[in-house]
């Protein structure tokens, strides 16, 4: 729902006016709607598994792994709203030492299960990495000092609108960009099979 961006917003604006109670509730707003959204995302993957393996690979084959994947999307909800905490607090020593730590720590704990395993460690790397993100990100989240104070669902919904209108917008620029891709992996993998799309992967990600 684009809290990854709007969150950095909200954030960046308390912060700029110094009231502590205020920042502090701007941050548990952020994090449980990171925590809702990454499980409702994850819940919506594992329901929609076996038409998504149908429409992308052409059979149910790999429904579970889609499955399994839901895990990625809950890490990266939770990491995204972490990660919009520290870059709103202007903290840019750690979002950059966020940023290598995640892609190192992923590199070195991922790889052996593609080595091992091959094709069937694909889903076990993916998760690997989104581990390494979320724990990377929870490390350097954990050290901003937010006052604390008592907040009720209702109130949480309140300040949440604010963070969904403006998310919204950004979700819609995110989801063209996405979709393009996916569906021109689509084409690639029943056209050409999935050693190709692993070939488009790579030089689009170069």
């Amino acid at each position: 729902m684009g809290i990854g961006s709007s969150g950095v917003r909200q954030i960046a604006e308390a912060a700029g006016t110094g009231d502590e109670d205020r920042i502090a509730r701007t941050t548990i707003t952020l994090r449980r709607a990171a925590i809702i959204l990454g499980a409702a995302g994850a819940a919506a993957l594992v329901a929609c598994a076996y038409p998504l393996s149908r429409l992308t690979f052409g059979d149910t084959s790999h429904a579970w792994a889609l499955a399994f994947l839901s895990v990625t999307i809950f890490f990266g909800a939770v990491s995204g709203g972490q990660a919009a905490l520290i870059q709103g607090m202007r903290l840019v020593s750690h979002l950059a030492a966020m940023s290598i730590l995640g892609a190192l720590f992923g590199t070195l704990f991922s790889i052996p299960f593609v080595f091992f395993f091959g094709q069937q460690g694909i889903v076990p790397f993916l998760i690997a990495t989104s581990a390494a993100s979320i724990g990377t990100s929870w490390w350097f989240a954990r050290k901003i000092k937010v006052t604390r104070t008592v907040m009720i669902w209702k109130e949480t919904w309140r300040e949440a609108r604010g963070l969904l209108q403006l998310g919204i917008a950004f979700m819609a620029t995110g989801v063209m960009t996405a979709g393009t891709m996916y569906a021109v992996r689509v084409i690639v993998v029943r056209s050409l099979g999935l050693d190709a799309a692993g070939l488009f992967q790579a030089a689009a990600t170069l």
